[in-house]
């Protein structure tokens, strides 16, 4: 393990949690190209614990408002009926059918599906990738931008949870999921930007948590080293950062098409490559 390595899957692991990027592509380049043996699973944790905090940090008012939302609603419980709710109410209620749906898949449905498929899991990824890339070019071209920040609708969140849940599958990314599902209900990209961000932070801290009980961060940091452990920290935070700070505007100015030709064009590669022998079976 070198320090160019754990650096450079820091960055990639990053940007797999705020891009449409999927994760089983960057495994499976490291791992079978690249003949990687990293400490996976510490370095995974320690990037979740760092997205997670610069999640909260960039959204902070949001997610106050939607924890006042929920003591609101935990002490009057009549307050969530439609015509009293409040908008911060209401979005929470959004958040939570979008997001509870695709976390109960992941936990119980994503480890059975991989170790129970008879396709291998790099043609999986790659088909993975390839039908996300031509959902970004359908979702696109449909999107009327009917919906703004405050027009978010309950039954919408049943079809972006819906094709949230694809993303247990290789090579669908979740974010990437989540765009087509809110571009398909004709949201505009200002909503889709912060509404899917705050979909990611909530499966990001249910990670964390998760990884936590299995192993703490004390254990990460002994493992990958404590200087490498800060340069991961570093890194994360920064990639994270950046990446919701310039996504708003890329989502709005390329409407896509940075990233559907992105998915398209890492499909094809992984198809290519799996065909001449370089991915295993």
């Amino acid at each position: 393990m070198t320090t160019f390595q754990v650096l450079l899957e820091s960055f990639l692991k990053a940007l797999t949690l705020i891009l449409p990027i999927s994760e089983s592509q960057i495994r499976t380049l490291t791992v079978h190209l690249l003949n990687w043996t990293l400490p996976f699973s510490e370095i995974e944790l320690i990037i979740f614990a760092t997205a997670s905090f610069a999640l909260l940090l960039f959204f902070r008012y949001d997610w106050l408002g939607l924890l006042s939302a929920g003591i609101t609603t935990l002490f009057r419980p009549m307050s969530i009926r439609s015509e009293s709710r409040n908008l911060d109410q209401h979005s929470l209620m959004f958040l939570l059918i979008s997001f509870l749906p695709v976390a109960l898949l992941h936990l119980f449905l994503e480890q059975p599906l991989i170790d129970s498929s008879v396709v291998s899991p790099s043609l999986l990824a790659g088909g993975g990738l390839l039908l996300t890339g031509f959902g970004f070019l359908a979702s696109s071209r449909w999107n009327k931008r009917i919906h703004g920040l405050n027009h978010l609708r309950l039954s919408h969140a049943f079809a972006i949870a819906l094709a949230g849940g694809f993303s247990m599958m290789p090579g669908f990314p979740l974010v990437g999921l989540l765009w087509i599902g809110f571009a398909f209900c004709n949201y505009h990209y200002e909503a889709i930007g912060k509404y899917s961000g705050l979909l990611v932070g909530l499966g990001v801290f249910s990670k964390t948590i998760s990884l936590l009980q299995s192993l703490s961060l004390r254990e990460a940091f002994e493992r990958v080293g404590y200087l490498n452990s800060t340069a991961v920290v570093v890194i994360g935070f920064t990639v994270v950062w950046i990446c919701l700070e310039h996504l708003q505007k890329s989502l709005s100015e390329t409407s896509f098409k940075n990233f559907q030709w992105l998915s398209i064009v890492s499909g094809t590669v992984l198809f290519i490559l799996y065909f001449a022998g370089f991915l295993p079976e």
